[in-house]
């Protein structure tokens, strides 16, 4: 009896491990993602790891677009903003389970904050959120 609880106890343990393991890898491969689109302005790479609808917020200015808006914004921003830098600072999950990523975008005589929040979907993550805040 005890023996079974221990079982299924530690069959639990390791399923959990595993789900960590795959929910950690999904969310590397989004990062990796979505630092290659924004280190060479790739607009179309990033719009590919986008929600159907994605909040875009550029210097407190919010706005919910459609996938196909949130492109054209971002060929806009990379067009103004091309990259010079980019780097990721920090990753965690908030007290609501969802997943966030923090960094740092430079381009020419203007550096940003970047917060990305993440949802699941499927077997990886979206962005459902940018957040660019310039800084000085």
């Amino acid at each position: 009896m005890v023996a079974g609880l221990l079982k299924n106890i530690l069959v639990v343990f390791l399923s959990v491990l595993l789900l960590e393991g795959c929910i950690a890898k999904a969310e590397n491969e989004i990062t990796d993602r979505v630092k290659v689109a924004l280190t060479q302005s790739n607009y179309h790479m990033l719009s590919r790891q986008f929600t159907e609808r994605v909040s875009l917020s550029i210097n407190h200015e919010n706005f919910l677009y459609s996938k196909t808006q949130a492109t054209f914004v971002m060929r806009e921003f990379f067009r103004q903003y091309p990259p010079v830098n980019f780097q990721y600072l920090h990753q965690g999950i908030m007290k609501s389970g969802r997943h966030y990523t923090l960094g740092t975008y430079k381009s020419y005589g203007k550096n940003y904050s970047l917060a990305i929040l993440l949802v699941p979907h499927q077997k990886d993550f979206l962005i459902e959120k940018l957040i660019f805040v310039e800084t000085f």
